[in-house]
């Protein structure tokens, strides 16, 4: 669904419900009435409800907001026909001690690799148990993706093309 005019009418319309309910609930708490005057004037059920509306336009803003920084709202939502090949791949489940040589070793018979990255813990230094490799083009990292399942070192390696960040 595109958002492109929606999305202002609505976020007019949320902040002007906004307002009035909380002009409404200013009134009731900063005028000088007596506690019988308070209860005389204001219904529970229409205080209730005036709240649960105040509560689901702001549910509505947030949304909206959300899903118009996401870029959702402009039709760039993820699908598989817009969205660009990706010639990255994530390998999870290494073992500690894999290095960059012995990926590259084992992922060149799928293409021609361009970078490999081994995520580490800042402090420590070590691995945390998964890499990002680069290869070439997309054709190569989804020739790739036959090494899901297979052990290295004990392991059973997960093979995913990456998503962008």
């Amino acid at each position: 669904m595109g958002c492109s005019l929606e999305c202002p009418i609505f976020l007019c319309v949320g902040i002007s419900a906004l307002h009035i309910g909380i002009a409404f609930l200013q009134s009731i708490f900063y005028f000088t009435l007596t506690l019988d005057n308070i209860f005389m004037a204001i219904d529970t059920k229409a205080l209730i409800l005036i709240i649960a509306i105040v509560v689901v336009v702001l549910i509505l803003i947030i949304s909206i907001v959300r899903r118009v920084k996401r870029g959702h709202g402009q039709g760039q939502g993820p699908s598989s026909a817009s969205m660009p090949a990706n010639e990255q791949v994530y390998i999870g489940n290494l073992p500690y001690r894999v290095n960059e040589r012995d990926l590259r070793d084992f992922f060149s018979s799928y293409g021609n690799i361009a970078d490999v990255r081994i995520v580490k813990d800042r402090k420590t230094g070590r691995s945390k148990g998964y890499a990002f490799i680069t290869f070439s083009n997309a054709r190569e990292a989804n020739k790739s993706l036959e090494s899901h399942g297979q052990d290295m070192e004990g392991r059973s390696m997960v093979v995913r093309i990456a998503k962008p960040r």
